[in-house]
């Protein structure tokens, strides 16, 4: 009778578009996307309460994210700055919780990754011709102009690059055997593939090509992996960057990247990406080191960072350090949750470049591409971890759905597999 009413609602499918259409939320800010994790967890709350199934919430990996979330709330309930603190804190759990909730709905609907997979490729579609448009035109499809940087519907906000490198895993990941299959819709993947990483090069974005970067050769070696007549694609397109690189107008800022990394500036300074992320590195290190076991709570660098013993100065004129969060995230949950908040974080990536190398050096070719693609996902993983690139905010509502994509179809494999 239960099962009866909900397909009678069809709750399941509204779910699952919902859950399918986060992508198209995060273009248009965090609220959508959040929103949307926050009714479905509300909803799998009720059914699982209602049915008394409370399997999922016994599961040992998510009981540590659970103790984890209110390790954070503790930390707040201490910190300089209560509702500041708890505002990143109190309600962490729901993007965890969210995603839980999305595989779980995932698993009850046949077609959801078909559908998921439809809207997002949609998405790439739509965000690509509009990147294009605004880079031949100066501005996009609604008006916005392109400035100095590539940025279609993000406008202002300057994310397209990251929300590209942050995404394309997983519409890989969803696609991956139809790339190994002799057909139109293989050569459309990777027309998507490719201007994906164009467009991510004309973005500017330093933090997001560098990713892409690290992405791009991964994505090679698995194919490679299955078919050595890849690295024949792989070199055609190396060729092909290297000749944008030969232009003036998108060089400099990438040349400009790679030298400010681990020389002496004028001052005999090293300067490690620039002199106001390295000012942040600086202070929030202090941070760190002035309670490295616990940290000073989430979100506490923004009003820690003004305190005299923690405030640190680079170059002339003087960049002082402050910013509402330093920019690196193990050095942003090092100064605010310790060492106890950032080692499950660390061991995340940890596992996850374990996972990786798993499948590159110890699974042969008699395991089928199905059976790997998983891969893709912890290299998405590894690439929003990744110690050597810098980060946005750890607590904010937009990068926080992102980290937690890739869990969901992680989730989801585990799901389908048991």
């Amino acid at each position: 009778m239960k099962e009866y009413i909900l397909e009678k609602f069809n709750i399941y499918s509204v779910i699952i578009v919902f859950a399918s259409l986060v992508p198209v939320f995060l273009i248009t800010g965090p609220f959508l996307g959040d929103f949307t994790f926050s009714i479905i967890s509300i909803i799998f709350l009720i059914y699982i309460i209602y049915n008394k199934n409370f399997f999922f919430l016994k599961n040992k990996i998510f009981l540590i994210f659970l103790t984890w979330c209110i390790y954070l709330i503790f930390l707040s309930l201490f910190s300089e700055n209560l509702y500041l603190s708890l505002q990143a804190s109190l309600f962490y759990f729901r993007f965890g919780f969210g995603a839980l909730a999305i595989a779980f709905f995932f698993n009850k609907v046949e077609l959801s990754l078909r559908i998921f997979n439809i809207f997002l490729i949609c998405t790439f579609a739509v965000l690509l011709f509009d990147s294009f448009f605004q880079f031949f035109n100066n501005y996009n499809l609604l008006g916005f102009e392109k400035g100095e940087r590539l940025s279609s519907f993000f406008g202002e906000e300057k994310k397209l690059g990251s929300f590209i490198i942050r995404t394309l895993p997983i519409l890989i990941f969803l696609n991956i055997e139809k790339i190994f299959e002799k057909n139109i819709f293989r050569y459309f993947l990777f027309l998507i593939i490719i201007l994906s990483f164009f467009v991510i090069f004309f973005t500017l974005e330093r933090n997001a090509l560098f990713l892409s970067i690290l992405f791009l050769i991964t994505f090679f070696i698995f194919l490679i992996k299955y078919d050595r007549k890849f690295i024949f694609l792989f070199i055609a397109i190396i060729m092909l960057f290297g000749a944008f690189l030969s232009n003036e107008k998108y060089n400099y800022r990438i040349l400009n990247t790679l030298n400010n990394i681990n020389i002496l500036d004028s001052n005999n300074q090293v300067v490690l990406i620039s002199h106001q992320y390295q000012a942040h590195f600086v202070s929030s290190f202090r941070m760190f080191i002035d309670k490295p076991i616990i940290g000073h709570g989430p979100k506490m660098f923004r009003i820690l960072c003004k305190d005299d013993k923690y405030v640190s100065y680079f170059s002339y004129p003087k960049i002082d350090s402050c910013s509402t969060h330093p920019h690196h995230l193990y050095l942003q949950l090092l100064s605010e949750t310790g060492i106890i908040g950032a080692l499950p974080v660390a061991i995340l990536f940890l596992f996850s470049l374990f996972k990786v190398l798993k499948i590159i050096f110890f699974k042969n070719t008699q395991y089928s591409i199905k059976e790997n693609k998983i891969y893709f996902l912890y290299i998405l993983i590894l690439l929003n971890l990744f110690p050597l690139s810098t980060s946005g905010n750890f607590f904010n509502n937009w990068i926080s759905i992102i980290y937690f994509l890739p869990i969901i179809f992680i989730i989801f494999e585990r799901i389908r597999k048991t």
